[in-house]
């Protein structure tokens, strides 16, 4: 909500201390990785919408490490419902957002069909 108010930064702040909380929990849980992947890829595009490029980049792997237990499917009612596959869609948004439609074509996508363009 921040971000859409254009408050990018304390959305960052908002956003990376709830996120370090989570992962201070060691995510245990498959719940509690995907809060974290969900949290870090939120805030990885809210970074590159600000123009933090190095920060952006660093998140989106922190979630790429966070949802790489997760399975592809997440199980009904899961409060974060997002996947391995999703994290990557994430990625693709992070390098447009950073304006970068190179790397956003060239990232990499899990092979589940949920490619968003043709290879």
């Amino acid at each position: 909500m921040l971000r859409h108010q254009d408050c990018g930064e304390e959305a960052q702040c908002l956003m990376s201390a709830a996120a370090s909380g989570v992962q201070a929990t060691g995510l245990r849980t498959d719940a509690s990785a995907a809060a974290c992947a969900q949290m870090l890829c939120t805030l990885a595009y809210t970074a590159a919408r600000g123009g933090h490029r190095a920060g952006a980049l660093a998140m989106t792997e922190e979630a790429r490490r966070a949802a790489s237990r997760l399975p592809q499917t997440a199980p009904p009612g899961r409060l974060f419902p997002i996947s391995p596959a999703a994290v990557d869609l994430y990625t693709v948004g992070v390098h447009w957002a950073l304006g970068d439609a190179g790397a956003a074509l060239e990232a990499e996508v899990s092979d589940t069909g949920q490619r968003p363009f043709p290879r």
